[in-house]
């Protein structure tokens, strides 16, 4: 069994000493040096203890919401979402990378563009991913060496958060309508077109 973790660097904030003496209520965070981006696998068995390999600054991401990476049914790919609006600074690219989860050290076999990428999750089926991103739901088909895209639902607005049915026949999101307001809504994925 492999797992999959990603660190986005820019949320391992400090605690700036300065503000447990001010005057002032504020919480104050030094972030002059933040922590590169990394992945983390592991690997699970029942004849071995946990291996962890860690590789920092070469897999962008950014931590948005659950899922907001994912892993082929495989254990093979990883798929890692980032977008360009960081913590503090916005980050360099709106990708999805897709990572060799088998190699010693895992690699980036593919990045590709998507409009503010938040989530992924593999669909049911073990042949796609689901992807949330600034118009709605992009679903790429998982190939040996990558993902090509297959479908494109557009909904106008990015989901707050998602999850597939165990048949994989549909997505439920949550969309934001207003300022602090969700609605559930639903489309169709591939398995059921």
């Amino acid at each position: 069994l492999r797992i999959l973790s990603a660190n986005d660097g820019q949320n391992h904030l400090k605690l700036n000493p300065a503000c447990f003496t001010s005057a002032t209520a504020t919480l104050q965070f030094a972030v002059s040096n933040p922590t590169p981006d990394s992945i983390t696998v592991v690997e699970l068995g029942p004849d071995h203890p946990p291996r962890t390999r860690t590789v920092y600054g070469t897999v962008p991401n950014t931590i948005w919401g659950s899922p907001y990476l994912a892993v082929s049914h495989d254990g093979r790919l990883g798929f890692v979402t980032c977008h360009t609006n960081g913590l503090f600074r916005p980050r360099s690219s709106n990708v999805l990378s897709v990572v060799d989860l088998s190699a010693p050290n895992p690699t980036v076999l593919q990045q590709i563009e998507v409009p503010y990428p938040t989530m992924a999750e593999a669909h049911p089926d073990g042949k796609h991913l689901v992807v949330a991103c600034a118009t709605g739901f992009r679903v790429f088909e998982i190939q040996p060496g990558g993902l090509v895209l297959v479908r494109d639902n557009v909904l106008g607005v990015c989901p707050d958060s998602f999850a597939i049915s165990p048949d994989g026949r549909w997505i439920v999101a949550a969309l934001p309508v207003a300022r602090g307001t969700n609605s559930i809504a639903s489309a169709v994925t591939p398995a059921a077109a």
